[in-house]
């Protein structure tokens, strides 16, 4: 059985990937690529996000429509600002397993903590 996951930690999670996406400097590019989606940083927030050798992944919350979609884009310096993957999620139980942060998001949003 897999431990319960701290919905504080998740909550805490949730608002400072979404702060570095709004504010950092170095989050320019992919605030330039979700541009190509027609949202801006307000319109989002970032739940999950990671970094591999070639491309990062992660997943955004729409903050008016509760919307969920799942990215993938190139970390090459030389590659053009476009997702190479971009699908909306239907936040049923095995999105939920698999992005337990979700669940929180949406109840900051709902509570107003974040918006």
């Amino acid at each position: 059985m897999s431990k319960p996951v701290d919905g504080a930690l998740l909550r805490q999670e949730v608002q400072e990937l979404t702060d570095l996406l709004r504010r950092d400097p170095n989050w320019e590019s992919l605030r330039t690529t979700l541009k190509s989606q027609d949202l801006r940083p307000v319109d989002v927030l970032l739940i999950s996000f990671h970094e591999g050798e070639t491309a990062e992944y992660g997943v955004f919350v729409s903050v008016h429509d509760r919307k969920v979609f799942e990215f993938q884009r190139s970390t090459d310096s030389a590659a053009p600002e476009v997702f190479l993957l971009w699908r909306a999620l239907e936040p049923g139980a095995t999105v939920i397993r698999e992005y337990p942060q979700l669940v929180e998001a949406l109840r900051m949003l709902d509570v107003g903590v974040i918006q």
